[in-house]
Parts: structure tokens; C-alpha cells; sequence
């Protein structure tokens, strides 16, 4: 089973860069930001996610997936993606279906990142933010797709493998607007051009 798991998860690493073909539910405009809420199927599961993004875009911009178990997600992380889309940064907020194992989730990680590239995310301008179970998905997220450049890892277990290769913030025991201002102070310095 084991094997089995292996190669799916291997095979889920190759898909990406096909049309995500999200559902766009609602959007509207909120502090100079599109926010949609959007659906997008991945690897068996229904995906809700929140795309906030820069209304007036221009040039390459640089793109974080949000990946957290929680089911208010989007309302957690909103406000920080707002503040980073007033910086150039398109934001996908998604929660992570429960009944998935470790290689769909990583496969849903994978679309979002996606759909931030057909946001208008650079793709070596990526992040991804893992919080929660979401943070157990870094390490195996660095082997599958090396697209991500920068990781943040907030909350859940503190024992969840690092990922190597790339910039890395751990973010363990901190009040929440400390780690918030930690946590786009990092992206924006992170995901400059090169």
C-alpha cells in the first residue's frame, strides 16, 4: 500500500500547470483587492478557496497558497492577504478536505498553486503557508513540487519535517498579530524579483 501511495503521489507531482478550471461562486471588491470565492475539484475532493488579488495588476506577481484545516480559513487569513495584494501578491486561501490523505492534499496544495499562476503569480515567485495540518505538508510539498520558493510554517505540530531547500519561518507560540506581521514582513521580502 505503501507503493501504491508513493506512486500516486509521484504522479500527482507531475499534473501541474493544466487549467485549474475554478468555479468563480462571488466576487467583489474590497480595499483596493478582488477577493473571489471560488471551487475547483483536485484529486477526488471539492476545493473551496479564496483568491484575493491586486485590482489593477501589472508585471509578474508574486503568489502564496494558504493551507490550513480549519474550516473558516478564508476569514483567518483574509486581512493578510489583503494587506499583501495592496504589495503586489495574489493569495489563494484554501481549506483542506478532511477525508484526504497526505498525497491528494498535497495535490489540492498543488492546484492552488495553480491557480495563482493563472492569477498572474510568477512561477518563481511562489509561497506557500501551512498552518495547522496544513503545516505537516511542507516537507513532502518541497519534493513534489519545487515551484515554492519560501515556506511558512504556523501552528500545529511542532515535530512536522522542515522543508529543505528554500526560505523557511517557523512560527511556533506567537500571539497573532506578531505572527501575522512576522508573516508578511517575510513574504514580501521572500518573493522579491530576483
Amino acid at each position: 500500500m505503501k507503493i501504491m501511495n508513493f506512486l500516486v503521489f509521484l504522479l500527482l507531482a507531475t499534473m501541474t500547470g493544466a487549467s485549474v478550471n475554478a468555479q468563480v461562486v462571488s466576487q467583489r471588491e474590497q480595499n483596493g483587492a478582488q477577493v473571489s470565492e471560488v471551487a475547483f475539484d483536485a484529486s477526488g475532493h471539492r476545493v473551496q478557496a479564496t483568491v484575493i488579488e491586486p485590482r489593477n495588476k501589472s508585471g509578474k506577481l508574486a503568489g502564496v497558497v494558504y493551507a490550513n484545516d480549519a474550516a473558516d480559513a478564508g476569514q483567518i487569513f483574509a486581512n493578510e492577504a489583503l494587506v499583501l495584494a495592496s504589495r503586489g501578491t495574489v493569495s489563494v486561501i484554501i481549506t483542506l478536505p478532511k477525508a484526504a490523505d497526505e498525497a491528494q492534499r498535497i495535490a489540492v496544495v498543488q492546484r492552488a498553486l495553480d491557480l495563482a499562476v493563472e492569477h498572474g503569480a510568477a512561477v518563481t515567485r511562489l509561497a506557500f503557508v501551512g498552518c495547522g495540518e496544513g503545516r505537516a505538508l511542507a516537507a513532502p510539498l518541497a519534493t513534489a513540487d519545487t515551484r515554492v520558493k519560501s515556506y511558512v510554517l504556523h501552528g500545529g505540530s511542532p515535530e512536522a519535517p522542515t522543508p529543505s531547500g528554500g526560505k523557511v519561518l517557523v512560527q511556533d507560540g506567537k500571539a497573532d498579530a506578531d505572527a501575522r506581521r512576522e508573516r508578511v514582513q517575510f513574504l514580501t521580502t521572500s518573493l522579491k524579483p530576483y
